[in-house]
């Protein structure tokens, strides 16, 4: 901008003094110079408020984005949290029966949380192929977005079938993941069926007593 600015000045003050002096040829192009540098001059400040302004957007549009992502980053650990605390849940009551603990596994997790997504889409409960390497527990909740995991837990240990896969002494892995809908939530306790044997389905199979893991005490 500077070297532009002396070089428009030297033209018109050489016109100028071209002009004094009769010189009909350099007064035109005095004109003419003047007119094409003041054109030039108005096109740099159009570009340079431009670019600012544009600038400026970009700034702004980098502004949201971090909160955005910061929103994002919340409710997935938020949503991971939850299912721990299931799971460890789960373990308090396995331990107080003489059962191993659990562990958490990341891919069941990965399968667990697309189930439950899928279930909050449809609002409905339901569960994988037979034919999937994994199982779960189903579990939904309407009405509210703030069910904790002592409410998910109890509801499973409250129902036989359910109870099954919590307190199964054959399970060593597993994950839950949670998903909200527009008006409740839903979970599903993933386990591998590798881990189950047939004497784990005795409820289907067999009309035997279940062990005494099995019973529920308040």
């Amino acid at each position: 901008m500077n070297y532009l600015k002396i070089l428009s000045l030297s033209v018109i003050l050489v016109a100028i003094i071209t002009s004094f002096t009769g010189c009909q040829e350099l007064s035109s192009f005095k004109d003419k110079a003047v007119d094409y540098i003041d054109g030039v001059i108005k096109s740099v400040k159009n570009y340079t408020n431009n670019t600012t302004n544009a600038t400026d957007i970009t700034k702004t549009t980098i502004s949201i984005t971090p909160t955005i992502t910061s929103e994002k980053q919340n409710e997935t650990q938020k949503i991971l949290s939850l299912g721990q605390q299931v799971l460890a849940l789960v373990n308090i009551i396995r331990n107080d029966k003489g059962i191993s603990a659990l562990s958490w596994d990341d891919k069941l997790y990965e399968y667990s949380l697309e189930h439950s997504q899928a279930m909050a889409k449809q609002r409905d409960l339901f569960h994988s192929d037979m034919n999937l390497p994994y199982a779960e527990n189903a579990w939904g909740g309407e009405g509210s977005k703030s069910w904790g995991a002592e409410t998910i837990v109890d509801s499973w240990m409250n129902s036989p079938k359910h109870r099954t896969w919590l307190l199964c002494p054959n399970l060593k892995h597993v994950a839950v993941g949670i998903a909200y809908s527009s008006n409740g939530m839903y979970a599903s306790w993933t386990f591998w069926r590798s881990e189950t044997t047939q004497s784990d389905w005795w409820y289907q199979y067999t009309p035997d007593s279940p062990p005494i893991w099995w019973y529920w005490e308040e």
